[in-house]
């Protein structure tokens, strides 16, 4: 079983821990081996975003040259939103948010911000694009 793990795990391109193999490793090993799997994760991410939007970007032009699409002037302009690969980074991201928001509220109190432009900023810091109206009980 061991060394079914073994080749497992090589083949995979995974630290042993992750296949529930706690001989070999301790808990500072095996922290050190996440980071380095994580950020190869995070770049296989990065590259299947980019292949993705490349493909959707050709199926569109050929769409257009077909005369099913019209592009808008500035092409697709396609944005990927994936979720972060740990729950660390959501915590960190989640804290952040909460302390801009309770600065915000501060500022909006003492008139050094109006509505529209604490809302832009708390949903720039929380690292969100999108634009929702403050009066819109569903914008959330």
């Amino acid at each position: 079983g061991r060394a079914l793990r073994m080749m497992l795990a090589a083949g995979a391109g995974v630290p042993l821990h992750m296949l529930g193999d706690p001989d070999t490793t301790a808990r500072a090993t095996a922290g050190d081996a996440t980071r380095g799997m994580l950020s190869h994760y995070r770049t296989r991410q990065l590259e299947l975003i980019e292949m993705v939007s490349e493909v959707i970007e050709r199926a569109a032009l050929r769409a257009q040259a077909a005369g099913r699409l019209v592009m808008p002037r500035g092409g697709l302009q396609l944005q990927a939103q994936v979720q972060e690969l740990t729950r660390e980074d959501n915590l960190l991201l989640a804290q952040a948010a909460e302390a801009i928001v309770k600065a915000l509220e501060a500022a909006r109190a003492n008139g050094w911000v109006d509505d529209a432009t604490a809302q832009a900023l708390m949903l720039k810091f929380a690292g969100e694009s999108a634009t929702v109206s403050m009066t819109d009980p569903k914008g959330f």
